[in-house]
């Protein structure tokens, strides 16, 4: 406990594990709600954030929110306040902080915009996967493409930043389709667009059945690392392309390591070198806490080649890579050359290297599941 009191998180992420419906393809937490079971949620998350608070001896100061699910709006504003109720009363943010939401173009209402509007969130990210209905419909999404591109319309002019979440893989679909999907994103005024290959994991319903037809990723991956630098969106991160200055400074802080408070079901944490994760399955996470139970499935202290390893990963993840010298001072030039053997054993155009650090090129960021893989 020592340890994690000593700890100083500048990021905090909530979980909240409800959907209209569950997508086939998803293997995150979430589950349909029950009549009264996001209220009951939500009181155990007021004791998750009061033990953390007393951990940290008062309110602890933020320069990051993230609240993630799940499908964020399907809370309802009385919910929302009750949510924004617990935040503040547990915890502090910096008067220029980050504040983002998730949303699914359709739940999100006017109400949710306002709401956030009044409570400090800067930035919304929003679920479109694609602009063509027959797209959606095949991924079973519950929205469709006109709602999609009202949603970010809706959310740039009430004043956020707004993200999309756009997919490639998926059945029946060409590199024009996908352009359009991007273009129809940025025209509506999107800043950050994350973009993401369909994978079928186990467990989930196209794991045991997968669906016919799905496309081959690569040539769609390739192209957006082509295009979105052209519309002035950069990447900078292995799935993410902003506008300068539109960067997730949320995410920035898990791939930098920096500590991250995680609360609710499924939710992972970094605090003072322990990571940790809660139980997934909101109603265990409900009756733990409501029995004063932890919350906690795992805690882990990595030792330190593994994480120095994870660190690596992590690093290349970015466009900033592994800076040598930190790295160095972190795990030691043992580490660090054992990292440096293994990156050298791949052709030289994979990476963007000088004196001062080491980064993946677009093309090995193309094939980084394959150097990960040798690194670990």
């Amino acid at each position: 406990m020592e340890r994690l009191a000593a700890a100083t998180p500048r990021s905090l992420y909530v979980h909240l594990p409800f959907c209209v419906r569950k997508c086939p393809y998803c293997a995150f937490s979430s589950s349909v709600p029950e009549t009264g079971e996001i209220d009951r949620y939500l009181d155990a998350m007021d004791c998750e954030c009061r033990f953390w608070s007393e951990t940290f001896s008062g309110k602890h100061r933020f320069d990051t929110l993230y609240i993630g699910g799940g499908t964020p709006t399907i809370l309802d504003v009385r919910q929302w306040e009750l949510l924004f109720g617990i935040l503040w009363r547990y915890f502090d943010f910096g008067a220029s902080f980050e504040a983002s939401v998730e949303a699914n173009p359709g739940s999100l209402e006017s109400g949710h915009l306002d709401l956030w509007r009044k409570n400090g969130i800067t930035r919304v990210s929003i679920g479109v996967q694609s602009v063509h209905d027959r797209e959606l419909s095949w991924l079973r999404r519950p929205h469709g493409g006109r709602e999609a591109i009202d949603a970010v319309e809706r959310t740039a002019q009430a004043g956020f930043r707004c993200s999309a979440d756009i997919m490639f893989g998926i059945a029946g679909q060409t590199l024009r389709s996908f352009r359009e999907s991007l273009d129809g994103v940025l025209a509506a005024g999107a800043e950050h667009i994350s973009t993401y290959h369909l994978t079928i994991e186990p467990g989930t319903p196209w794991g045991t059945t997968p669906p016919a037809d799905m496309t081959d990723g690569y040539p769609f991956y390739r192209f957006a690392q082509w295009y979105l630098p052209r519309k002035m969106m950069f990447q900078y991160e292995i799935a993410s392309f902003a506008r300068d200055g539109a960067e997730c400074s949320h995410n920035m802080a898990y791939w930098d390591e920096t500590d991250v408070l995680a609360v609710g079901a499924s939710a992972s944490g970094h605090l003072a070198g322990l990571r940790y994760t809660n139980v997934s399955e909101g109603r265990e996470y409900i009756r733990r806490l409501e029995a004063g139970e932890s919350p906690s499935d795992s805690i882990e202290d990595l030792p330190p080649e593994a994480k120095a390893r994870e660190a690596a990963i992590l690093a290349l993840r970015t466009r900033r890579g592994i800076a040598f010298a930190e790295f160095g001072v972190r795990f030691g030039t043992k580490s660090l050359d054992r990292v440096l053997g293994i990156l050298d054993s791949f052709p030289s155009f994979f990476f963007v290297r000088n004196s001062e650090y080491v980064a993946l090129s677009p093309r090995g960021m193309r094939i980084a599941n394959r150097i990960w893989e040798e690194i670990l």
